[in-house]
């Protein structure tokens, strides 16, 4: 046997083939002698990586992961357009093929698509870019060990398949009383891109110590919430929120039990305390610095994780979201190519307006994890926000660019181009949340988009960050509308969807204004201007305050008058107040009802009249 897999086959001819074998949680290449396999190792292996959301990688020469300076070069899902970024990432070399990396690989520095920053990590297994000639690799054969292979030349299949198959192929062999596994495996002759006629393996007796270190080595692989394993865009959302549900669950159950040990801790403490209680102080002391400790712990991990679920959620939403504009710029161009001969014009007014409403979604959605971020993490929205600017602004490129498209079509540009303007003005109105001002809102302008996350911004800090004027209300209904006010911002925190976002904004509308009325009550029914001194300035813009200050030394008579207006409401109301009371008094005492009914009136006056019920004359003839 000989080597295979990328640059290994251009060093065939220079040295003797030394074996090596594939494992399932080491690096691809081991020689059985120790400084021949370092030396194997550090050999340069075509290797490309590809994640949703983000830009694609490969392996430099120097065996250190390189991102791709294509924005565009991003989750390439199908075998084809894998090996056509192969033969692009590595132009030099002869690529024939590629094959699944033996094993996942966690790769640091990815990079979104749009360009820094580039500070996630992600666990993926790789393509291996075959050069030349496909061969198989040698396997390694240690004492007491089998092996095997299938291969059949009718069957063709992928690298999973022969993976599964080897494993079980080794787990029906016993050797010495102990089931077998598989300790390294590669695959035989390609049949097509990616497909192999089958599998040789290495099968040896199965050590309880190795599968302990495993599990040892991947605490987390047992433990990993289902959320992370299984990509599911139709339900996206509730899968997520349900994962946020396990992972409170979870944390609430560790907290309950370092308080059940807290409270063992406490009695072993008072039980101490009756006979040592220097040694009880000390013991207290103790524990309590660890039980700080351990309940900061358990915050910390909490809030990774939560970290870690949101980001998640993140990118899969921003990847279905790019799915779905590549559908809808495919869809939008194949239209056009029907435009050229035969008229078309519903057909590209469709796609185009289902390509603005698949980027006004990403717009929309940007908006609100920039609104989110602002509730939940001021330094992330603050990094947030120049990375959000740049992304609305080549939103509104990228449309631009589409609507040129028609230039190449004049008549018909002339007829769809205006209606798909006044759409794309219309669905941006209507879907920007918590703006309602047509200066926030116009399409195409770096100037508006920056416009409209600083009122994002300055209209949270006077929700939540107001200088004067919680301070100065302190009438009684200032407290169910401050409560009110951190139940809306509470419940919008668990919501990212869309719809929600919007209800919220409305809340938070509701609320900005809240604060406006009490100021007003309040100098109806207490006179102190400074309170309304405080609300205006807290209120209006810096031209405003400018005017109010201009004017203060007439605050003196504005608070007379006032005050003048305060007296004069208090008359009006206690007049009214006294006609109401005399008016009332007028019908003081009881009024008689007549309570008999139709028929009771009818049967008196019978009875008037002479008339006998015959009832009472039987019972009265009775003895």
């Amino acid at each position: 046997m000989v080597c295979s897999g990328g640059a290994l086959d251009q060093i065939e001819h220079k040295r003797p083939v030394r074996d090596f074998h594939l494992k399932e949680v080491e690096s691809m290449a081991a020689n059985v002698d120790s400084s021949k396999s370092e030396k194997r190792h550090e050999k340069f292996v075509p290797l490309v990586a590809f994640e949703c959301g983000f830009r694609n990688k490969f392996m430099g020469e120097d065996g250190t992961w390189v991102n791709d300076v294509n924005r565009y070069a991003t989750c390439q899902s199908g075998k084809l357009d894998i090996l056509k970024y192969c033969r692009k990432a590595y132009p030099k070399l002869d690529i024939t093929n590629i094959v699944e990396y033996s094993h996942e690989t966690k790769i640091g520095s990815w990079c979104r698509e749009e360009g820094k920053p580039c500070k996630w990590t992600h666990t993926v297994r790789p393509y291996q870019c075959i050069v030349g000639e496909f061969h198989s690799e040698a396997l390694q054969v240690p004492h007491g060990c089998r092996f095997g292979h299938v291969n059949d030349r009718q069957s063709c299949d992928d690298y999973s398949h022969w993976k599964d198959e080897a494993r079980k192929q080794c787990q029906s062999k016993v050797a010495e009383s102990k089931r077998m596994s598989v300790r390294s495996f590669a695959v035989l002759e390609p049949c097509g891109l990616d497909l192999f006629t089958g599998v040789e393996f290495v099968c040896c007796p199965s050590d309880d110590k190795s599968a302990e270190d495993d599990k040892e080595l991947n605490p987390k692989s047992s433990t990993q919430d289902p959320y992370f394993k299984i990509s599911d865009p139709a339900n996206e959302h509730e899968r997520f929120k349900e994962a946020e549900q396990r992972l409170d669950k979870k944390h609430r159950a560790k907290i309950d039990k370092v308080m059940r040990e807290w409270s063992d801790l406490e009695a072993r403490y008072k039980k101490m305390k009756q006979t040592d209680e220097k040694g009880a102080e000390a013991f207290k002391l103790e524990m309590t610095a660890r039980f700080q400790k351990t309940v900061a712990s358990l915050e910390e991990e909490n809030k990774e994780q939560k970290k870690q679920i949101e980001d998640v959620h993140e990118e899969r939403v921003q990847a279905n979201l790019n799915e779905k504009k590549r559908q809808a710029t495919h869809d939008y161009r194949a239209a056009l190519a029907m435009q050229v001969g035969t008229t078309n014009k519903h057909n590209v007014l469709k796609t185009l307006k289902t390509y603005i409403r698949a980027e006004e979604k990403d717009r929309t959605h940007m908006l609100n994890r920039y609104r989110h971020l602002l509730r939940t993490d001021q330094a992330e929205a603050e990094a947030f926000k120049p990375i959000l600017l740049h992304r609305l602004r080549y939103i509104d490129l990228r449309i631009n660019g589409t609507l040129a498209m028609l230039r190449d079509f004049p008549e018909l540009e002339r007829q769809v181009r205006p209606i798909a303007i006044e759409f794309w003005s219309d669905y941006r109105r209507e879907n920007t949340p918590e703006v309602t001002d047509d200066e926030y809102m116009t399409i195409g302008g770096d100037e508006q988009n920056a416009k409209l996350v600083q009122m994002y911004k300055d209209s949270y800090d006077r929700v939540h960050n107001p200088v004067g004027t919680k301070k100065s209300i302190t009438t009684t209904t200032s407290a169910p509308t401050t409560s009110r006010t951190a139940e809306i911002v509470g419940d919008s925190d668990e919501e990212d969807d869309e719809d929600e976002d919007e209800e919220e904004s409305f809340e938070e509308k509701k609320t900005q204004k809240s604060p406006q009325k009490i100021a007003i009550e309040k100098i109806v029914k207490k006179p102190i201007s400074a309170s309304n001194k405080d609300e205006f300035s807290d209120n209006n813009s810096d031209e405003m305050e400018a005017q109010h200050s201009s004017v203060s030394p007439h605050l003196g008579a504005s608070t007379h008058m006032m005050l003048v207006f305060a007296a004069s409401a208090t008359i009006v109301l206690a007049v009214f107040a006294v006609l109401v009371t005399r008016r009332r008094s007028r019908h003081a005492g009881f009024i008689e009802v007549d309570v008999c009914t139709p028929e009771e009136r009818h049967v008196n006056g019978m009875q008037v009249n002479g008339y006998e019920n015959p009832t009472y004359s039987f019972f009265d003839s009775k003895p």
